[in-house]
């Protein structure tokens, strides 16, 4: 009768399904572990084969971590009609060495079944176990020879007897796992040493290739691929003559077939013209060709190359600065001394090279100083003079001093220390420092000089503007006077006139009647010419208040208050949006209503008269115009417009008494601004003002 491995009792008819089973079982773990590259990839395959084969609900499959002493569950699985979601996640969770089921056949080494699993005290998943329906449960261990690798646990949702020949197979098929897992453990450390391997030479600084003896390139690292500028895949498997033809006949070629041919390790430097670059080659040979590392050492060789040139250069610096430049040890010894210090000391360089500079160029007085300041320098590290731009006195070679600055830094590339002095003759610089203290003082002088006149000055002004201020009082005094004064007789014969004229007019002749027509209009010409004089004279004295306005609304109101004055005419008045400004708003008002009344006046011939009241950029700056179609005036003239009684044109033609402009002018002035007109006879005028700070994009 025959028997399966592992089993102990020869099977009949009646245990052919159950057999059936254990051996799909054992083929469904050899399938797993064969299709599987890694541990982590075998572990679900072989709990879900074993599971299914069997007819077990849930498995999984535990690995032990050795350096945390803990079993870590490597896979899970259930049947898709169990909710074991909670049990799994249970299951994910580490378990300590003799924790729950899978911990105990750990510490123990022997397969258990537990029959119960709900009534089985030592699981903290039971509940879990619980809810999922599950009953029965049995747990072995994954081992290579005596040495437990993990473990294996399977659960039903029946309750089975315990089993001693699945136990037996499937502690069987325990160490067929662990003898994967031996496997695949070497692989993966043989795998991890090579990527080692891979990973220093990928990262190391030098470029790496490997070639046999052909010279058939088997390795090329990322630093390869880069100096040598072909991709990886066209370099391996070529011939490094066919894919580099240049170097041949070059010590490139010769090197290599050295390293080749004695087998002796090959170290050069050498130019490759093809890449216009500098490469380091170190060649050895190994027991099927040559392993080969270089460095592309163009940088470097480029820095020697400047190296040489910055020492020329610097000797030529030297012969050809203006400024002493002397070289010392640590002994206090010259070591160079460049034409400048010898034009300025008086020695040639060949006299002095190698001789104390204490006893050479410094004076007699500051030899000790010298000479304690650099031991000091030497022992400690701390400097007064070094770093640092002084003045001191030099020695030139007949025995004179002088004056100058020095500078001295330490040359840090140099052990033992050199020290550079860059030495000045400030002997002309003195002087003229000499000759700018003479004239300071000489300036102070003046300075109070001027000082005394300023507060002479000051006296004088203060006295003037006590006079001034006198004077006005006087002139307001004057001013009431002419308000009060002058006002009353022209009243009297203006009112004279009009009750003779409405008493005994109708007697009159017809030329008395004009004469004193003749004499009222002068009366009333005359009071309108007083009042503004006032009005003109008070703006001198009245407060300037500027706040926000909107130049718009107070053209309006100006407007609006010569509405009489457009009474029976054809007029058109644009005022447009005009941007807001910072002025006061009364004298803003008294400048739109001259400027309107202005307008008014000079376009009476006019049918359509056309006003406008607008605003434009000039250089950057906001102005503001009021724009006519009048008689205008000749431009010849317009320095007149603004004086007081100026007039371009006939009183007899047009009123007036030539004083509204020039209150304009003195507003705007007053504002910080300026007014000015733009006209042509007999087409019309356009009178421009601005106000202060009044920028185009406010």
């Amino acid at each position: 009768m025959p028997h399966v491995p592992g089993l102990s009792q020869p099977w009949t008819g009646v245990e052919r399904p159950r057999v059936e089973r254990h051996l799909a079982g054992q083929y469904a773990v050899a399938k797993a572990l064969a299709e599987s590259a890694t541990l982590a990839e075998a572990g679900p395959r072989i709990v879900e084969a074993v599971c299914e084969s069997l007819g077990w609900e849930l498995g999984a499959i535990w690995w032990v971590d050795e350096r945390a002493g803990v079993l870590d569950c490597m896979g899970a699985w259930h049947a898709p009609w169990i909710d074991g979601s909670e049990f799994e996640s249970e299951t994910r969770i580490p378990l300590a060495p003799g924790e729950g089921l899978p911990g105990a056949v750990w510490i123990s080494g022997e397969a258990r079944w537990v029959d119960d699993f709900g009534a089985w005290g030592q699981s903290r998943r039971k509940r879990a176990a619980a809810r999922a329906g599950l009953r029965t449960a049995f747990c072995v261990p994954v081992s290579l020879k005596e040495r437990v690798l993990g473990v294996m646990e399977f659960f039903s949702q029946e309750t089975r007897p315990p089993d001693e020949e699945l136990l037996g197979m499937m502690t069987a098929f325990g160490r067929q796992v662990g003898q994967f897992m031996e496997r695949r453990l070497v692989e993966a450390s043989l795998l991890a040493s090579q990527q080692r391997v891979v990973n220093i030479l990928q990262t190391m600084p030098a470029a790496f290739i490997a070639m046999d003896s052909r010279f058939n390139l088997t390795y090329a690292n990322d630093m390869a691929e880069r100096l040598l500028r072909k991709p990886r895949e066209e370099l391996i498997g070529a011939n490094v003559r066919k894919a580099f033809p240049e170097p041949v006949g070059t010590a490139f070629h010769a090197a290599g077939m050295t390293a080749m041919n004695e087998r002796v390790p090959v170290e050069f430097e050498e130019y490759y013209a093809a890449f216009d670059s500098w490469f380091e080659v170190h060649a050895y040979p190994v027991e099927d060709g040559l392993s080969v590392y270089f460095r592309d050492i163009t940088d470097r060789k480029q820095g020697e190359l400047a190296l040489r040139d910055s020492e020329a250069r610097t000797t030529s610096i030297l012969r050809s600065a203006m400024d002493c430049v002397v070289t010392m040890d640590q002994e206090g010894r010259i070591t160079e001394f460049n034409p400048a210090a010898e034009r300025t000391f008086g020695y040639a360089r060949d006299d002095v090279v190698g001789k104390s500079l204490a006893d050479t160029i410094v004076p007699p007085s500051l030899r000790d100083r010298h000479h304690q300041g650099l031991a000091r320098y030497l022992e400690t590290g701390v400097a007064n003079v070094i770093g640092r731009r002084v003045e001191l006195t030099g020695k030139r070679a007949d025995g004179t001093e002088f004056p100058v600055e020095v500078a001295i830094t330490r040359v840090e590339t140099t052990t033992p220390p050199l020290f550079t002095g860059y030495i000045r003759d400030i002997s002309e610089r003195k002087h003229a420092e000499q000759e700018r203290e003479r004239l300071r003082a000489e300036a102070e002088v003046r300075a109070a000089e001027v000082e005394r006149l300023n507060e002479d000055l000051e006296l004088r002004v203060a006295e003037r503007t006590a006079e001034l201020e006198a004077s006005n009082r006087e002139l307001e005094a004057f001013s009431y006077s002419v308000s009060h004064d002058l006002r009353a007789p022209l009243r009297a014969i203006d009112g004279f006139s009009r009750i003779v004229l409405k008493d005994h007019g109708p007697a009159m002749p017809e030329e008395a009647r004009e004469y004193l027509e003749i004499v009222r209009e002068g009366a009333q010409q005359m009071g309108r010419l007083i009042d503004d004089l006032l009005a003109f004279a008070r703006l001198g004295r009245q407060s300037l208040v500027k706040r926000p306005v909107d130049p718009s609304e107070v053209a309006r109101r100006s407007l609006a208050q010569l509405r009489p004055e457009l009474e029976g005419r054809e007029v058109d008045v644009r005022i447009d949006q005009l941007p807001l400004c910072q002025a006061d708003p009364s004298l803003l008002q008294q400048v739109y209503v001259n400027l309107l009344s202005n307008a008014l006046k000079f376009t009476r011939t006019r049918s359509p008269a056309v006003i406008e009241v607008g605003s434009r950029e000039l250089e950057g700056h906001r102005v503001y115009f009021v724009e006519d179609n009048g008689v205008g005036f000749d431009m010849r003239y317009a320095d007149k417009l603004f004086g007081v009684f100026q007039r371009m044109h006939r009183s007899e033609e047009y009123e007036g008494t030539g004083v509204g402009l020039a209150i304009v002018q003195r507003i705007v002035h007053r504002h910080g601004g300026r007014v000015w007109a733009e006209a042509e006879r007999g087409v019309g005028a356009t009178f421009f003002f601005s106000l202060e700070g009044g920028t185009a994009d406010e």
